[in-house]
């Protein structure tokens, strides 16, 4: 392995939160209610504006989503909602640049702490094999709402990155992401790129002279 590119998903791949467009998705084929969907996009507004530190707690609570859904269930839901509605929302610039990794023959990985199966979709549908995104628990065949382990957030991205990172054939590394949570996977690389980073963010790059794209 001589390169890895890291990719993230939410404002990276995807223009916009990806979980949230799921829950639009899945309002409109009348399987959540306005409650559920209410609580679950005030609870993201905090954690845009940087309020929610920890987003776990909201994490688990969206997870009801697919509760007492079979594994096989979510996976064909996803295919469909990720090549019908999730894939107008791919970033051209960001797709482009997957594109010359894989040209180049570079080791592309989807970090993101949005839950396994959706990361696991959108990677297949980009033709990506390596993933690393949050675990959802399943019993008897069925997801039972509950994460499993860490999530992939802040410190702990960066930690199941770091096992990657340490192939001492390893030439260049570069990461995309947008968000200030994201800082510690970026500062591990020698490539770091924000991609329509937030404030924070936008203000570490700039000083650091790290790549920024928008758009």
């Amino acid at each position: 392995m001589k390169s890895i590119a890291f990719f993230d998903i939410d404002n990276t791949i995807v223009n916009g939160q990806s979980q949230l467009f799921l829950i639009k998705y899945l309002f409109r084929k009348k399987q959540i209610g306005l409650c559920f969907i209410i609580k679950v996009y005030f609870w993201f507004l905090l954690y845009k504006f940087n309020i929610v530190k920890n987003p776990r707690p909201i994490m688990e609570y969206s997870f009801n989503m697919i509760k007492n859904k079979t594994l096989s269930e979510v996976d064909e839901m996803l295919r469909e909602f990720v090549n019908s509605e999730l894939s107008k929302k791919f970033n051209i610039k960001v797709l482009d640049l997957i594109n010359w990794h894989r040209t180049k023959n570079h080791y592309i990985v989807i970090v993101s702490n949005i839950f396994y199966p959706l990361a696991e979709a959108i990677a297949q549908k980009l033709n990506i094999q390596s993933v690393i995104a949050t675990r959802l628990d399943a019993v008897g065949g069925k997801y039972n709402g509950k994460i499993v382990g860490d999530i992939i957030y802040g410190k702990n991205k960066a930690e199941n990155a770091k096992r990657l990172l340490e192939d001492k054939s390893l030439q260049e590394s570069f990461c995309y992401a947008d968000h200030i949570s994201d800082l510690p996977l970026l500062k591990l690389v020698s490539c770091p790129v924000a991609v329509n980073p937030d404030k924070e963010l936008f203000k570490i790059a700039r000083n650091n002279n790290w790549q920024i794209i928008r758009g």
